[in-house]
């Protein structure tokens, strides 16, 4: 080093550091506090050089961090003022509060706070503040690659395949996700270590962003293994149990040699020429080998291996190369102590080898054990400094799990969850921390139980240990979704507050850092979230997002304060109604997306009239819903309800006399999931391999007569799906000018061998459902993705004056302009965790330029959380609820009385305990035909 560091401050007062008091002198003012001046000579302070050099340079390397502000640098003060403060501590929730963030640190929460001299003020009247949101199993700052990348010897380190300059991080801090914890895939039953890691910029260094390197240890049962038989289930059990068993060995050979060589540094300072004791050894690793962790050098994706170690100031030492041992350390010195070689014979009927008949003899010295940096990582398992995130997800894997739990007395926090049958009770009297998710599903896992929300919701919205919720994600953005996974806890039943908790303190005290994150409190990290509206409601806006103390976000969307949209609860409709009865909610969805007080008249499976709210039948049953929200059936415009084997011959390029009503089946799991989400009206599709894919059918779901129009529209695939090398069309250009065919009356014969009477029929049909296309009689749904698919859809539909929709495309931006002139609709698919945001923002951008939007799909709260998104991102409320029902209808071709509320139209209808738009709301009835849906079947 070939210069000192002076220590400056304002005032003649002394700062303490371990073991040294410094003692600052104003040698020049500065109008700040303490800073490291990197200019000669000299610190004045008590103590050796050595230590003040230290103590120097370490604060220099916080200054160089931020950790504390230096020469030129003001405290950053920030006083957020005004809002409402869910505060996750002791002090609950504070109407009209004040945070105060100096620098990175929260220096003072109130309702009666002084405001510092220069701080910067930020008013929140009307906004809810939260402790940043923390998603306990993300994907974030990983590749694909790394994602993929699981093992079952535990060398694998997350921290160490960190990409600080993935930019997926700003997407995720926009939803108010502040940090993440991840791991290595769960496939792998035993993987490596885990790491939370903040949700900013960073400086392009992976420590930038990393909070804690070894934040938890993967493992799992069952995950790997899933769909195979009981015995290879059993054999990864006992592979697992051996690696902890051989670790536990490892542990005590080491601890048998420790206590050997102290007892022999024991018996030397006891010696006439013992020395003085030397300074202690650095820090020993958890098995107390003295090695501090050496590298194994490096493989795909995760690095195997940590990064090193030793005491402080050291730095992290040198990687040695793979499969070289750790040189030994040097050897105590033994002399005057060792074992002689005695003639004596051991006394007679004794054992050569006995002790007790041969006492001079000593016993054999225990051998130094081999280093094992895999047992080293275990060691901190079994020794509790670390704990085990280790995912299961039915029952006997579970009962495994805790079996391991007890006998090598790990801290377990159990993940997954989702198909315990039989083993919940196990989990509920375990009462270990848990982490349950996904609870969505945009990345379906086959592992996964599908009724597992309901499941968690009657086992664990009591649950008494700490519970987390985690998006499980598989891409990148998946942690976007975090409070859309946590609004359907609250649906599953669980209590906002404890859902909010799940996502911020719960998960920073499972990841080890619950005395810096998830509160809202003095001393704790300034990581908070501002939110438009209440948290939990998908459609309020994320205004700011606070990282350290910065500002990382600021919506610069125009969407409103999002209305309050309380969770009502009401006793529901008992299990049979009369023939004849009424229903009043304050809030019944009108024909133009408002809600309005109503009174419904109902009367042999017909709505036959709505009347004001104060209106009053005689001799008619009343049941008032109150504040409850009464909606039609939602609508989903597209959704393919029957299995494409049934009605997908890869042969042939034209079915169009295919009906999707034909392989409907009312009783499938995908037609009673929809039920039971609120959905009562479908554009059943036929498969989408083909160019002409066939007739999509409009039907009622959940009801006895279920086809309203067999012949909806026609579904033509200009996608790759409907391409074949083997038979025509192999290429764009040919399924054009099979379209164009078809349009003109020039369409090929048939290939079924039949009558020709028959063939007539059939070519009769054919014609009929072109005269009704080219009339614009019946809708045109093109299903396209590609630039060059998309241009040509529109060019079909504007040559041959189509009355056309496009489905599922993924960008908009460039065509909306085209599409509102030819007045082209667009099905929206949902919404997935892998997509960037300015699809949803593209869709608001249609919406806004007067371009119809249906929302499409299988699942239910997908559809609402689109809608719900499309609010966020600034598509008034009104406008997303038509889009969820009389708008998807309309954009299809649907009946009049799809999607809506109509004097003489089928009784079908749902009754809410919030608005749809807010995916912490579940129906609490679902009416078809008048009568009330089990959904419970």
């Amino acid at each position: 080093m070939n210069s000192f560091f002076r220590v400056a401050d304002t005032v003649n007062r002394s700062r303490t550091f371990p073991d040294v008091q410094l003692y600052m002198i104003p040698l020049r003012p500065l109008p700040h506090r303490a800073c490291i001046v990197p200019r000669p000579p000299v610190a004045i302070c008590m103590g050796s050089l050595k230590r003040v050099l230290a103590i120097a340079l370490s604060i220099a390397s916080a200054c160089a961090v931020s950790a504390i502000p230096c020469q030129g640098e003001e405290d950053r003060v920030l006083a957020l003022v005004g809002g409402r403060i869910l505060t996750m501590s002791d002090a609950g929730e504070l109407p009209n509060g004040t945070v105060v963030i100096r620098n990175e640190k929260i220096e003072a929460v109130g309702t009666d706070i002084a405001i510092p001299e220069g701080a910067q003020v930020i008013e929140l009247n009307g906004l809810v503040v939260t402790p940043g949101l923390i998603d306990l199993r993300s994907p974030l700052w990983m590749s694909a690659d790394t994602l993929a990348d699981s093992g079952s010897t535990g060398v694998l380190d997350a921290a160490d395949s960190i990409d600080p300059y993935d930019r997926s991080w700003l997407e995720v801090a926009q939803q108010g996700v502040t940090a993440t914890y991840t791991q290595p895939n769960s496939s792998g039953v035993l993987g490596g270590y885990g790491v939370l890691s903040r949700v900013h910029e960073g400086n392009g260094e992976a420590d930038s962003i990393i909070v804690k390197r070894e934040a938890g240890f993967q493992s799992s049962l069952g995950v790997g293994t899933y769909g195979q038989s009981s015995r290879g289930k059993i054999a990864e059990f006992d592979g697992l149990k051996k690696r902890l068993t051989d670790t536990k060995e490892y542990v005590e050979q080491w601890k048998k040699y420790r206590d050997y060589e102290a007892e022999e540094a024991k018996k030397k300072a006891a010696g006439a020429d013992a020395k003085p004791a030397a300074d202690a050894p650095a820090a020993r690793s958890p098995s107390g080998s003295g090695e501090a962790n050496p590298g194994e050098g490096q493989g795909r994706g995760f690095r195997r291996g940590p990064r090193g170690g030793g005491p402080p100031g050291e730095g992290p030492r040198p990687e040695r190369p793979p499969g070289e041992t750790p040189p030994d350390p040097k050897p105590v010195e033994t002399k005057g102590t060792e074992a002689k070689p005695t003639d004596a014979k051991p006394a007679e009927g004794a054992a050569s080898g006995d002790k007790a008949a041969n006492p001079e003899k000593k016993e054999e010295p225990p051998k130094k054990p081999k280093f094992d940096t895999v047992k080293e990582r275990l060691a901190k398992v079994l020794s509790g400094e670390l704990p085990i995130h280790l995912e299961a997800h039915r029952g006997d894997d579970v009962n495994r799990a805790l079996e391991l739990a007890k006998e090598f007395s790990l801290t377990l926090v159990l993940e997954g969850l989702s198909n315990l049958g039989s083993g919940t009770q196990t989990v509920q009297q375990a009462n270990l921390p848990i982490v349950l998710g996904p609870w969505l599903d945009g990345e379906q896992s086959d592992y996964h139980a599908h009724d597992r929300t309901k499941q968690w919701g009657t086992a664990f919205a009591d649950y008494q240990g700490q519970l987390a919720i985690a998006t499980f994600g598989r891409s990148a953005r998946s942690s976007t979704d975090l409070r859309a996974h946590a609004a359907a806890a609250v649906a599953a039943g669980f209590s906002p507050l404890r859902v909010l908790q799940a996502i911020t303190s719960v998960p920073a005290n499972l990841a080890g850092e619950g005395s810096r994150l998830g509160k809202i409190q003095p001393g704790f990290d300034a990581d908070l979230a501002v939110f438009a509206g209440e948290p939990l409601d998908l459609a309020a806006q994320v205004r700011m997002t606070i990282v350290a103390g910065k500002i990382v976000t600021e919506s610069t969307t125009a969407a409103a304060l999002a209305a309050a949209s309380p969770i009502v609860v009401w006793e529901t409709l008992p299990s049979s109604l009369p023939s004849t009865y009424a229903v009043r909610s304050n809030n019944v969805l009108q024909g133009d997306g408002t809600w309005q007080p109503n009174l419904l008249h109902i009367a042999d499976g017909k709505l036959i009239d709505i009347l004001p709210y104060e209106s009053i039948l005689t001799d008619v049953t009343l049941f008032d819903a109150q504040d409850c929200y009464l909606t039609p059936g939602l609508v989903t415009a597209y959704a393919e309800l029957a299995p494409t084997s049934w009605n997908d011959r890869q042969e042939i390029s034209d079915s169009g006399s295919v009906r999707a009503a034909d392989v409907y089946d009312p009783l499938s799991p995908v037609v009673n999931e929809l039920v039971a989400g609120g959905v009562l009206r479908a554009g059943h599709a036929p498969g989408s391999t083909r160019v002409l894919a066939g007739q999509m059918s409009e039907m009622r779901l959940g009801a006895e007569n279920s086809v309203v129009q067999p012949e909806l529209a026609e579904l033509v695939v200009l996608s790759s799906a409907s391409r074949n090398r083997e038979r025509f069309p192999a290429s764009l250009a040919g399924q054009i000018q099979m379209v164009s065919n078809t349009l003109s009356g020039t369409w090929d014969a048939s290939p079924l061998y039949l009558p020709k009477s028959a063939l007539a029929v059939l070519e009769k049909a054919q014609q009929d459902r072109r005269d009704s296309m080219l009339a614009g009689k019946r809708k045109t749904i093109l299903l396209a993705q590609s630039d060059a698919e998309l241009a040509a859809a529109i060019k079909l539909a504007r040559q041959w004056k189509l009355s056309a929709a496009l489905l599922a495309p993924s960008q908009l931006e460039s065509i909306i302009p085209v599409l509102a002139a030819e007045k082209i609709g667009v099905l929206a698919r949902s919404v997935r965790p892998s997509d960037y945001q300015w699809y949803v923002r593209d869709l608001v951008a249609a919406s806004a330029a007067g371009i119809s939007i249906g929302f499409t799909g299988t699942d239910p709260m997908l559809l609402r959380q689109t809608a719900a998104d499309t609010v966020r991102a600034g598509m008034p409320p009104a406008t997303a609820l038509l889009s969820l029902t009389s708008a998807a209808a309309d954009v299809v071709g649907m009946s009049q009385s799809a999607g809506r509320l109509l004097p003489g139209s089928d009784a079908d209808f749902v009754i809410w305990n919030g608005s749809p738009l807010n995916l912490a709301a579940r129906p609490l009835a679902i009416i078809v035909d008048g009568d009330l849906v089990d959904t419970d079947n």
